[in-house]
């Protein structure tokens, strides 16, 4: 048995792998494949968030 591994991209394509723009599998992208994402895989985008660096306590 072979085990296969998709990837739902920010964008609603589907790939094999990590990369959004090679190997593409699905790119059929409708109103209602975007409504089967969210509602049925629940799929939502990440959300990137600012991250705070602090100085070290030998710094200013």
């Amino acid at each position: 048995m072979m085990t296969f591994f998709l990837y739902l991209q920010e964008n609603y394509l589907v790939t094999d792998g990590i990369f959004k723009d090679e190997n593409i599998i699905f790119d059929n992208i409708t109103a209602e494949w975007k409504k089967f994402c969210q509602n049925t895989l629940l799929f939502e985008l990440p959300v990137d968030e600012a991250v705070e660096v602090q100085a070290s306590a030998g710094q200013k």
